[in-house]
């Protein structure tokens, strides 16, 4: 006959821990999700491929993200975001002023988020919808 095994005590460090750090966690997965997707493709690149390069566990994935669509939407929406505040920027400025500095801005979004940029010809539709919901709100 079987006996009931205890319910697993939690361990209140590793708890404690973990609660201390929930920023670094969302931030390996945007930067290792950035760099796995530019290099592979959003399809190509599993769950468990960003768990392990994350090195961080399946919960802790899935609190932060519904799934890896919603992953690469997080990581796109701050580098559209930047670029529309710029774009109002210079819609405030003369058309020759705005058009050298619309080439600047190109330039500027292109060295701080080269990978990120490189996933917008990689985007699906499930995506592509995480974005559209981002923006709509």
């Amino acid at each position: 006959m079987k006996t009931a095994k205890a319910p697993r005590r939690r361990n209140a460090i590793r708890r404690a821990n973990a609660d201390a750090r929930p920023g670094d966690n969302r931030d390996k997965l945007l930067k290792v999700g950035t760099r796995l997707f530019a290099e592979r493709g959003i399809a190509n690149v599993s769950v468990e491929q960003l768990l392990n390069g994350a090195d961080i566990s399946r919960a802790t994935f899935y609190g932060f993200f519904e799934n890896k669509s919603e992953l690469a939407a997080a990581i796109l929406v701050p580098v559209f975001e930047s670029g529309a505040d710029e774009l109002s920027k210079l819609s405030r400025l003369p058309p020759r002023t705005a058009a050298d500095r619309l080439i600047d801005m190109y330039l500027s979004l292109w060295q701080e988020h080269r990978e990120a940029l490189l996933l917008t010809v990689d985007f699906d539709s499930a995506s592509f919808a995480y974005i559209k919901r981002r923006h709509d709100a």
